[in-house]
């Protein structure tokens, strides 16, 4: 199974906020998140990764956001998805 497959299966009946809703949806698109720049010392800029091109686009602050997504699948359903299938 596809790893968005398995995360759109994941988040059946899962309550997000607002913010939280639009890192699953780009999540379910393909995107991923690509770290950059990691040797600085803020430990990088979290850029989103097109799945249709090599292209990075800028993500904004969406790193408590992010996080919060699979925290919330955890705490609603009991499901552990590890965030490292979307974040390079």
């Amino acid at each position: 199974m596809s790893k968005v497959k398995e995360f759109e299966k994941s988040i059946e009946g899962v309550k997000f906020t607002p913010a939280q809703q639009k890192i699953v949806n780009k999540l379910l698109k393909g995107y991923e998140i690509e770290v950059v720049n990691k040797h600085h010392m803020s430990g990088g800029q979290m850029m989103w990764k097109n799945p249709n091109s090599n292209n990075l686009e800028h993500a904004g602050k969406v790193y408590t956001s992010f996080f919060n997504v699979f925290y919330q699948i955890k705490k609603q359903k009991g499901i552990v998805i590890p965030t490292n299938l979307f974040l390079n």
